[in-house]
């Protein structure tokens, strides 16, 4: 018995070995001063694998032997607002230590917009109002370390030509956490795939309302759009704290007729999704108008 019983332990250590997952460990860093940079997105093209650092710059990823077997050649990209995209094979980050990685701060070009007059127009995109009947839950699963960060959702707007966003806003229906923090996105639509837009600085937010209305003042950031006629504006799940409850619920209300639609994607690099809902958001803007 005592042979038998040595023989299974011998047999079963490599087999766990194998079946363990990998964990990358890391901190993102400014390159040009060494310092921490904060909600930088984390993830691998098509694929709902990635994550956020943290306030401190670090991160954490988890894949299982199966994606590792099956991304072995992928890359890992890097990246957020001020900076400069870094791509990273992965097979460059299976170690069993902290990695370092450092991003190269970006120079900023605004976009060329035509002021010919000093008339403009007040404009909002989207709606205002919200479904009491429907609605749509932000937040799929709890885990801990993902607990869905880099989940993008938002709404499909037409827009006019040569504007200034001036506010954001959308409702929210039920929040059971006691904070979280989101990112503010813009895509261009005007082609098949969504184009991020690149803005001077980026559009970070904390909800700590149960419901309600919310609004982001847009005018000191100096997003002006010029030659769009469709652009996608997203909300991006990045740090939560807190949970009044046992459930994991964000939700925005949704009603199902929607003439331009909604998309989302699960992490920052995967796959977008597109759908027919006309979720409670809207965009206000300042349309200059020609002379």
């Amino acid at each position: 018995m005592k042979t038998t019983l040595i023989f299974l332990f011998v047999c079963f250590v490599p087999f766990a070995g194998f079946s363990q997952d990998l964990n990358i460990k890391g901190i993102i860093v400014d390159n040009d001063h060494n310092v921490a940079i904060p909600y930088a997105t984390i993830g691998i093209i098509n694929e709902n694998i990635g994550t956020v650092s943290d306030d401190n710059g670090k991160f954490q990823l988890s894949l299982s032997k199966e994606s590792i077997a099956k991304l072995s050649d992928y890359e890992i990209i890097i990246s957020c607002v001020g900076y400069e995209s870094k791509k990273m094979p992965i097979s460059s980050l299976q170690k069993n230590e902290e990695v370092i990685i450092k991003l190269n701060p970006q120079t900023y070009e605004m976009s060329e917009v035509h002021v010919t007059s000093k008339k403009t127009k007040e404009k909002t995109y989207g709606n205002r109002w919200r479904s009491r009947f429907t609605s749509i839950s932000f937040f799929d699963t709890y885990e801990e370390v993902d607990d869905a960060l880099g989940k993008e959702m938002g709404k499909i707007l037409k827009v006019d030509d040569n504007i200034k966003l001036t506010e954001f806003g959308f409702y929210v229906n039920g929040n059971v956490f006691d904070s979280v923090k989101f990112r503010l996105n813009f895509y261009n639509l005007t082609d098949t795939i969504p184009e991020k837009i690149n803005l001077e600085k980026d559009i970070i937010f904390d909800i700590t309302a149960d419901k309600g209305w919310f609004e982001i003042d847009l005018s000191p950031y100096n997003i002006y759009l010029k030659r769009m006629e469709k652009i996608g504006v997203t909300i991006q799940w990045i740090k939560s704290s807190g949970r009044k409850n046992d459930n994991n619920y964000f939700g925005i209300p949704a009603g199902m007729i929607s003439f331009n639609g909604a998309l989302s994607r699960q992490k920052s690099e995967s796959e977008w999704g597109f759908f027919k809902l006309n979720l409670s958001m809207y965009l206000k803007a300042l349309k200059f108008e020609t002379p």
